[in-house]
């Protein structure tokens, strides 16, 4: 073999060589890739599930908590809630014990933040309550008629007027006594709303306390009749004797509703979407303390959300539920991670063991071909000194010269034998 073929031979066996090491490579990463994100996407599925489970629970507890407050109402005692006429003997009790029954309904339902009876009054009827309530509650008390402004609005002309006369809680109503609350932009809608549907409705959001902070309920007004429920809408109209008034906490009822439901790091925002512009009542703190670092990422880029629309006194609500980073972080998808690693370190030692089986097949390759050019070489240094070897390296002696046999002739042996040569 001459030194040229040896060196091409050689030059082309490392692309030759490595060829299995890179299919190796290709196809491991592929797979591995291919495991990962099956297996990422199989836990994210799963972590949905898991998500959707867990929201479905709490906006089930928190709208079956706005039903309960809705059912309290509709069962509200319309008889003794009407009371008797200003002018007679059993008012003054009627107003003591009614404000003994509020209160304690107060003290019962956290979410209540005051409760307030607005009575019809007739306008030939103003003195008499006045007088009543003077001689309960002080000489201060007086119906205020509304201003020049609100005699245009919705409720001009009107032949009665519904003032807050008896308020308990911490509400603005409790400094307002003896205002006509139908005067009010927008609230005479929502009383006429309530009186001709016979069930409570309630106003736009707004703020329980005067705090620039305060957190954001709902005013509700629950009609009260004279003699029962009327079946027709003009029958209400006529029999109508005031409302009750309540002043509902939202945060309060999300709180009472989840009070006994474990946190698992689930956020849930109340909305308020009956209006042009949504407006967020409340949000209900996790109470998971959210930890740091790693699930910042995962909880913004792949936020999971849910939505439930409820109902909650004429007002269209949503429950939405959102998973907070303390969530993610006790739901860190680590298993497709670990087959990503796993898959890659196994790539990695196939690849490994097929570059070495390489570089020793190359280092064989490259001791032969040295062998050999060794060999010829020795071999042509040889035969120019006039000793000649063979290619393994032996010495061969030159061979002697052939003479020309003579023709056979008999040989007669002495013992008279004739022997042929």
């Amino acid at each position: 073999m001459s030194g040229q073929n040896s060196g091409s031979v050689f030059s082309r066996m490392p692309f030759s060589q490595y060829v299995p090491a890179a299919l190796v490579a290709v196809a491991g990463t592929a797979l591995s890739v291919g495991v990962f994100f099956a297996a990422y996407s199989w836990e994210r599925r799963s972590m949905r599930h898991e998500f959707d489970s867990l929201a479905e629970d709490r906006c089930h507890a928190v709208d079956g908590m706005f039903h309960e407050t809705a059912k309290l109402l509709r069962f509200t005692d319309n008889v003794f809630l009407v009371g008797p006429p200003a002018d007679s003997p059993e008012f003054a009790g009627y107003v003591r014990s009614l404000k003994t029954l509020l209160e304690t309904d107060l003290s019962k339902h956290l979410e209540l933040h005051g409760l307030t009876w607005v009575p019809k009054v007739p306008r030939t009827e103003v003195a008499a309550y006045e007088r009543a309530a003077q001689e309960l509650f002080g000489p201060d008390f007086r119906i205020r008629e509304p201003d020049a402004s609100a005699s245009q609005g919705p409720g001009a002309g009107r032949a009665d007027c519904f003032p807050s006369y008896l308020s308990v809680g911490k509400t603005s109503l409790c400094e307002r006594l003896g205002e006509d609350l139908a005067a009010e932009s927008g609230v005479w809608e929502v009383m006429q709303r309530a009186r001709d549907t016979g069930t409570a409705v309630a106003t736009g959001p707004m703020k329980m306390s005067a705090d620039a902070d305060g957190r954001l309920g709902y005013r509700v007004f629950q009609p009260l009749y004279s003699g029962g429920e009327p079946d027709d809408t003009e029958a209400r109209r006529r029999a109508i004797a005031g409302f009750l008034c309540l002043d509902l906490d939202v945060g309060e009822l999300v709180e009472s509703a989840l009070k006994d439901i474990a946190p698992v790091g689930i956020e849930i925002a109340v909305g308020d979407d009956t209006d042009a512009r949504p407006v967020t009542v409340c949000r209900h703190s996790t109470r998971v303390p959210s930890p740091s670092g790693a699930a910042d990422r995962e909880a913004s880029s792949n936020a999971l959300e849910s939505t439930w629309p409820t109902d909650f006194f004429g007002r269209k609500l949503a429950l939405r539920c959102g998973a907070t980073e303390a969530f993610y972080a006790r739901r860190t998808i680590w298993q497709p991670w670990v087959l990503l690693c796993g898959g890659l370190a196994l790539t990695f030692a196939g690849v490994g063991h097929q570059i070495s089986r390489a570089l020793r097949a190359c280092a064989i390759e490259r001791a032969v071909t040295t062998r050999l050019a060794a060999i010829q070489h020795e071999f042509d240094q040889r035969r120019q000194g006039g000793a000649e070897t063979s290619p393994l390296g032996d010495r061969v002696s030159p061979c002697p010269p052939v003479l020309p046999v003579p023709q056979s002739s008999p040989i007669e042996a002495q013992d008279g034998w004739t022997v042929q040569t």
